[in-house]
């Protein structure tokens, strides 16, 4: 992840040599960071630079909390339907999955590897259901990270 770090924060910055000092959009540069650093640690190079992946998965992780606040004003017999509404109409997290679906990577030292090393039996033939644990672990790790940031703002 170090290693992430050192080469995400110069190309995400890109603060140019004669500059001083510049102005920076912290919330979205951190979380951009986030996305991609702990991203090397879940699906490895080259998953974690791919900017369609990081940002489907940034947006991801910023609906999904205020949709399940949203999706708890409904009666539970329609959330389902408000759901799909919901996902054609600003994406969802399927469009990750299908992107980690079919990623071809061979990382035996990512978070990835290890989810499948402790899945369910019924999860290991089933490459969507595996897709499904690194999103949702992925929403986690970006979310919480905006939190803290929000927070001492």
């Amino acid at each position: 992840m170090l290693e992430e770090a050192q080469l995400a924060i110069p190309e995400t910055l890109k603060i140019p040599v004669s500059v001083d000092s510049v102005t920076l959009p912290v919330f979205d540069t951190m979380v951009s960071l986030v996305a991609r650093v702990s991203n090397r640690a879940m699906i490895g190079v080259p998953g974690c630079r791919n900017d369609k992946f990081l940002k489907r998965q940034i947006s991801v992780a910023a609906q999904a909390i205020p949709m399940a606040q949203v999706l708890n004003w409904f009666p539970k017999f329609s959330r389902s339907a408000v759901w799909k509404l919901f996902s054609v109409l600003v994406g969802s997290k399927d469009e990750c999955v299908a992107l980690l679906t079919y990623a071809q990577q061979d990382n035996p030292s990512t978070i990835t590897d290890l989810l499948l090393r402790y899945a369910p039996e019924e999860d290991l033939n089933d490459a969507k259901r595996l897709a499904i644990r690194v999103v949702h672990l992925n929403m986690a790790s970006i979310h919480t990270s905006s939190v803290f940031r929000q927070h001492y703002n």
